[in-house]
């Protein structure tokens, strides 16, 4: 079988929601399957997709969504239908694949791509959906949901990386989505073993590592919350790891707050160094798909503060692996994050419920799975 797979991730060379077909398509090939790659073009091919390359994939650069400003002739000529636009899809469907796994880094942002929409429904090829990413609270433009329906009720599976997003896109589709399955994102782990509790310092050390983007990380939200008063006549230290647009934006509040003695801004880490130092995860998010970073904490032992959206609560089970606010405002993280101050002496011992809840239900091999269900093989063993 030839796989081909679309990124549709846009606005950086790589990130989380590029992990787990970038897994799939390892696993493709090392079961003799061909693989080729549609991926938006940058100036430094990321180091993932190089070894992709090296292992024998063929990688089809294409242009950005956006078309750099045409010049006036070029404008006239398209539009007196003497110029047509490139077709930047033609090198992808010129490699005749037998399935097309599609990655959505947001559910729905298929159709920003018409014409690649058009194909998908008029083609004979059986095509998958790959959806890393929803919004509770949305609701499609008419046309874009009529698109939608069409797109994602035809697709051969559909594969959501948390229950609560598949919920909400039947909801936000009208519709049924029967071939729907929920698999879980790997953890970018070198070895599943739990870390060392942090030694006792003077103050609690808690961590947000996420992107610093604020409409749907939140981290705003955690700032408000712990510049009020009695918050800063505790014993606290907060770093935000992670880098994103909102940088400048967080770092102006955090100054704005008057926390700079008490929240860093710490950019990229291993994830062992980060929890070799870290006793709690607070995740303020507004939207997600289901965090690698919970996922990752877990892993290590430690439990966590997490907001209602998608995911995270099919993981956190609250007063056990950690607490979960009912919904991403001031005043719920703002309540949640003190139940869970009050019971900080806890805090160890639920990082180690949630290293057992990992072991119980975490699937170590998702790519299998997806790549089962594309070529429809039977499952020949658990994970």
């Amino acid at each position: 079988m030839k796989l081909g797979i679309i990124s549709l991730l846009e606005d950086w060379p790589w990130g989380g929601s590029e992990v787990l077909w970038h897994r799939v398509a390892q696993y493709a090939l090392s079961s003799r399957h061909a693989v080729c790659i549609s991926h938006v073009a940058h100036s430094d091919l990321p180091k993932p997709l190089v070894e992709l390359q090296e292992e024998g994939t063929r990688l089809l650069a294409r242009a950005p969504r956006k078309e750099p400003a045409l010049s006036l002739a070029t404008r006239i000529l398209r539009r007196l239908g003497l110029q047509s636009k490139p077709n930047k899809w033609a090198a992808f469907w010129a490699e005749n694949p037998d399935h097309v796994l599609i990655n959505e880094p947001s559910a729905f942002v298929l159709g920003r791509y018409p014409e690649l929409c058009e194909a998908l429904i008029q083609n004979r090829i059986p095509y998958s959906l790959l959806v890393q990413f929803n919004q509770d609270h949305r609701v499609l433009y008419q046309k874009h949901w009529q698109q939608m329906r069409k797109v994602y009720g035809q697709a051969h599976s559909i594969f959501f990386v948390s229950d609560r997003n598949r919920q909400v896109a039947m909801r936000q589709l009208a519709m049924d989505l029967p071939q729907a399955i929920v698999v879980n994102n790997p953890a970018n782990l070198s070895e599943f073993t739990i870390l060392p509790y942090p030694p006792p310092a003077p103050y609690r050390r808690m961590a947000t590592v996420a992107r610093l983007e604020a409409n749907y990380k939140g981290q705003d939200l955690l700032l408000e919350v712990l510049a009020k008063p009695h918050w800063q006549k505790r014993p606290w230290h907060l770093s935000l790891y992670g880098k994103g647009p909102d940088e400048a934006y967080l770092k102006a509040l955090i100054d704005y707050y008057g926390l700079g003695s008490r929240v860093s801004l710490e950019g990229y880490r291993s994830i062992e160094e980060i929890w070799k130092h870290q006793e709690l995860l607070i995740l303020p998010s507004i939207a997600e798909g289901t965090p690698l970073s919970l996922m990752e904490a877990m892993w290590c032992g430690r439990a966590a503060v997490v907001t209602d959206v998608a995911g995270n609560a099919e993981w956190i089970i609250d007063g056990k692996t950690g607490f979960v606010a009912p919904a991403p405002t001031v005043q719920m993280i703002s309540e949640t994050l003190e139940r869970a101050w009050q019971a900080q002496e806890q805090w160890e011992e639920m990082g180690g419920a949630c290293y057992e809840y990992m072991q119980q239900h975490y699937d170590s091999a998702p790519e299998k799975r997806i790549l089962r269900q594309i070529t429809e093989e039977p499952e020949l063993d658990s994970v």
